[in-house]
């Protein structure tokens, strides 16, 4: 995917992120996006479909305009982080209960 640029931040060099079916990637985002639309944001397209779920979750839980550009990356890495979580959860639970039986 290539990062498109628009009027204005041409000259400045600023990306404002990659775009494809009218979804953005993380890839491309900088810090300048301070203002937020009046709808909620779509999940990037390179969180996966766990993590979408969350994006989803989260964003939803909220009102449209509460997330600006500038915080999806941190959304996203949340997102990420929480789905992580519950997949080490899900190995480690197991493991702890039989440990608890050798003791």
């Amino acid at each position: 995917m290539v990062a498109q640029r628009r009027g204005a931040d041409l000259a400045s060099g600023c990306i404002l992120g990659s775009w494809d079916d009218g979804k953005v990637t993380t890839a491309g985002w900088r810090a300048g996006g301070l203002t937020a639309d009046d709808r909620h944001p779509e999940p990037p397209l390179d969180l996966d479909e766990e993590s979408s779920i969350e994006w989803r979750r989260i964003v939803d839980s909220m009102a449209p305009n509460h997330f600006i550009p500038a915080n999806y990356h941190m959304l996203a890495v949340l997102c990420h982080h929480i789905v992580d979580e519950a997949r080490l959860a899900r190995l480690i639970c197991p493991i702890a209960a039989r440990r608890t039986e050798w003791t």
